[in-house]
């Protein structure tokens, strides 16, 4: 199996678990009584100590997953993944906290 299809599950379940998370803390909530801001902040904050929980090569290999997505082009709903070198942890962060919407729609939807 190639790495990036490796990576593709494991952001998926990351994703999935995610929004089962922000699902459950807003459970009592509903999204127009919170706000849809509101819940978007919070799983924004959530996505940190989501990827902080991960393992080294898992990251490396969601890192990959997002690069061949970006590279290839497949998805044209796929949002571009920039990664200009430097910290992978950073990059695969802030790409999940910008496109935490749309992550978020496509689970609920």
């Amino acid at each position: 199996m190639a790495r990036w299809k490796q990576g593709e599950s494991i952001y998926n379940k990351l994703v999935t678990n995610l929004a089962e998370h922000v699902s459950a803390q807003c459970e009592f909530l509903t999204i127009r009584e919170a706000g849809h801001s509101k819940v978007l902040d919070f799983a924004r904050v959530c996505v940190v100590d989501f990827v902080n929980c991960l393992r080294v090569e898992e990251l490396n290999l969601m890192h990959e997953y997002l690069m061949h997505q970006s590279e290839m082009r497949l998805d044209p709903r796929f949002p571009m993944y920039m990664y200009s070198g430097g910290d992978r942890i950073t990059s695969v962060t802030c790409y999940l906290q910008k496109n935490i919407d749309l992550e978020l729609a496509k689970q609920f939807a």
